[in-house]
């Protein structure tokens, strides 16, 4: 997304232009089947990638808009269990984004979940132990940063498991508190 709006302006990014197409992605419904058919098209990959974008090319107010709006689609989309895991993989990619950005961006991203987590309608508890449950899955796993399309999972990958472990983990427990 970063790169047709880069592309159409001749090479400059139109940050004005980027925010009211990225704006439009948040007023996306959150019934099942929407969620299925948007997810389709990869919106949660494609908001990950478009904060990437945006942070590589100095836009940072953008990038965090879209940070925003990608963990705003992580609750909102992931209210349901489907086979995109939306809840999981928008959570991964927040974090992986607060993981390569400022140092107080990882706290400020598990206080905006907490926010999520109070906000009505929250997922029930059986979809937030889901969540919970698959990034715990995620976070054990080892993923071959060539070997994967997902880009959330790439960026992962290189990151410091030392590092990204415990605040998965952090995140999970906000969730869904792991039994003792």
């Amino acid at each position: 997304m970063v790169r047709a709006v880069a592309s159409h302006g001749g090479g400059s990014l139109d940050p004005i232009g980027l925010r009211r197409k990225v704006a439009t992605l948040d007023w996306i419904p959150s019934d099942e089947d929407l969620v299925t058919f948007v997810e389709n098209y990869q919106l949660t990959e494609t908001l990950f990638e478009s904060a990437l974008d945006a942070r590589q090319r100095g836009c940072d107010e953008n990038a965090q808009q879209i940070a925003r709006i990608l963990l705003s689609w992580s609750f909102k989309g992931g209210r349901y269990i489907t086979g995109w895991k939306v809840l999981e993989r928008g959570l991964c990619g927040c974090s992986a984004l607060a993981l390569t950005d400022h140092a107080r961006a990882v706290d400020e991203l598990k206080a905006q979940i907490g926010q999520h987590l109070e906000r009505e309608p929250a997922p029930e508890p059986e979809v937030l132990a889901h969540g919970a449950a698959g990034l715990r899955r995620r976070t054990r796993r080892d993923v071959c940063p060539e070997c994967t399309h997902s880009r959330i999972d790439r960026k992962v990958a290189r990151l410091d498991s030392g590092v990204v472990v415990p605040v998965r983990e952090e995140i999970a427990d906000m969730l869904s508190p792991q039994p003792e």
